[in-house]
């Protein structure tokens, strides 16, 4: 039945210029015999030389073998004419390369364009997980780094109610709100490069090896950063217990 639409539709778009279809001549069927009924072609083919040069066109998405490049040409412009007239009913024609059609190239091709978005969709996937883990692991060390800010803040109210401060302690909490302003921009800017991340997964769908490298750097900032609040919390306690000395 495929191959005899097929036919069907080479022999439409084979012979476009003996196709006549005018107003004039669908009135001439509902007009009296006196008055003659006239028709014009609604497309004229360029005169091809005969060389046999052939070349591979698509008729409505399957190959097609054509004489020559003019051959061709002739079929696409009379298919474009054609539709504008009449619609959906004729087939689109295009030009796809020169050299007869081969059906198993062109399922080859099919076939491989179909594999590699399928490794396309995996390895998106693929990205998309492991860009979710990484964004709940920044959300696990934004609330450390809260909760350490809290502690620093419960820290200097102690220090002030009790009235003394050491020049010690004095220095280390200096250098611990240094330190923690320091982490809350590597934080920011590692968020800023998450969220850029993301949005090239999204606006591409495809991850290139710079963008796997750039997480992996950044997963490895985010573990440099927990160890580096980890110390923050252990010179918190280490103020303290000069506070509470003195």
């Amino acid at each position: 039945m495929r191959a005899y639409s097929c036919l069907v539709i080479l022999a439409v778009v084979s012979l476009p210029a003996q196709l006549l279809v005018s107003a004039e001549s669908s009135e001439a069927d509902n007009m009296p015999a006196a008055q003659p009924a006239t028709s014009t072609p609604i497309c004229e083919e360029t005169v091809c030389p005969r060389l046999y040069m052939p070349v591979c066109g698509l008729v409505d998405g399957e190959p097609m073998t054509a004489p020559s490049r003019c051959v061709l040409n002739n079929k696409i412009r009379c298919s474009a004419i054609l539709q504008r007239t009449l619609g959906n009913k004729i087939p689109t024609v295009s030009f796809l390369h020169s050299g007869p059609c081969s059906p198993k190239a062109y399922k080859s091709i099919r076939m491989r364009q179909s594999r590699d978005m399928d490794l396309e969709n995996i390895e998106d996937d693929a990205g998309k997980e492991e860009i979710d883990a990484t964004q709940a692991d920044l959300v696990d060390k934004e609330a450390l780094a809260d909760d350490a800010e809290a502690d620093m803040d419960a820290g200097n109210e102690e220090i002030v109610a009790g009235g003394e401060e050491s020049d010690a302690a004095k220095k280390e909490i200096d250098a611990t709100q240094a330190d923690l302003v320091d982490k809350e921009a590597l934080a920011d800017d590692a968020e800023a490069d998450m969220d850029a991340g993301n949005e090239e997964i999204v606006a591409g769908g495809e991850e290139s090896d710079a963008a796997k490298k750039e997480i992996d750097a950044i997963q490895a900032d985010l573990v440099n950063k927990e160890a580096l609040a980890d110390d923050a919390e252990a010179d918190i306690d280490h103020a303290k217990e000069l506070n509470d000395e003195e």
